[in-house]
């Protein structure tokens, strides 16, 4: 039966190896895929193995279209397809997860309605399974020019109390993606979308940027311009560190303590002046 969960893991799965086969040769393929109907639904698909094999096909994709993998090719209108396709589907994913950040920060963790609630937590469920799937097999460049949009949903799933498991999910990888090839423009978009996340209202979303901010400040000594960065993170630990919750102060301490370590006298001064 087609419309059992395991038949529809097994579609993708069997795809699998002819996606990873063809290479950007697939372009057109891997294109008609992400446009179908039934991928976008599968994203909040209520079966977990129906929304990792979703991930997973969405990481082999991300390959096929990153310039490495496409060296040989001679290019195409296909693969100017496939890319923009890729964005819709990152698009569409992300929104799936509302994973929003506004002027004034994050919006909600989660919404209050039970049925929206369990398709939220899909959504971002499928896109860890993504980025695991990139960065656990060493191909961190597939999915480097989508973390700026995916970081939010990783964080989000990371600073939810419920289910344990996802939120251990979103954790693990906010530390892997902080290890992955950072480039000037990458790092540039990372740092600035944590500070829009640390204007959350929600404590434990601020909380759990710690861990990611960490890598952050010890990548930063060797991405120019170091000054801007080294000015920006420590306005933003500050910022953490006078926080009206008790938890995240206590948190942030070690991490201002390194940052005044890494840097030297000029942080010193600025902590002090503070």
């Amino acid at each position: 039966n087609a419309d059992t969960s395991l038949a529809q893991a097994n579609h993708l799965r069997f795809l699998a190896p002819l996606l990873i086969e063809l290479g950007w040769k697939g372009a057109e393929l891997a294109a008609e895929l992400l446009q179908s109907p039934h991928l976008r639904d599968w994203v909040t698909h209520p079966y977990k193995q129906v929304r990792e094999e979703v991930g997973n096909t969405l990481s082999i994709v991300l390959h096929a279209a990153t310039p490495e993998a496409a060296a040989g090719s001679p290019g195409s209108q296909c693969e100017a397809t496939l890319q923009e396709a890729v964005g819709a589907f990152i698009a569409h994913v992300v929104a799936e997860a509302r994973a929003g950040v506004s002027g004034a920060g994050a919006l909600e963790l989660e919404p209050e309605d039970d049925a929206a609630k369990a398709s939220v937590r899909a959504a971002r469920e499928t896109a860890l399974c993504c980025l695991r799937h990139c960065l656990k097999i060493g191909r961190p460049q597939s999915c480097s020019a989508h973390l700026p949009p995916l970081l939010p949903v990783v964080l989000f799933a990371a600073a939810s109390a419920q289910p344990p498991d996802l939120s251990n999910f979103g954790r693990s990888v906010a530390v892997l993606l902080a290890q992955s090839p950072m480039s000037q423009a990458l790092y540039d978009a990372l740092v600035s979308a944590v500070s829009a996340i640390a204007s959350s209202q929600s404590w434990h979303l601020r909380g759990c940027l710690l861990p990611l901010l960490k890598l952050l400040v010890y990548r930063g000594q060797f991405i120019e311009p170091r000054g801007v960065y080294r000015s920006r993170l420590a306005d933003l630990l500050l910022r953490l560190l006078a926080d009206a919750q008790q938890e995240v102060r206590e948190a942030t301490m070690p991490l201002v303590s390194g940052f005044v370590r890494l840097h030297g006298a000029s942080a010193r001064r600025q902590v002090l002046a503070w």
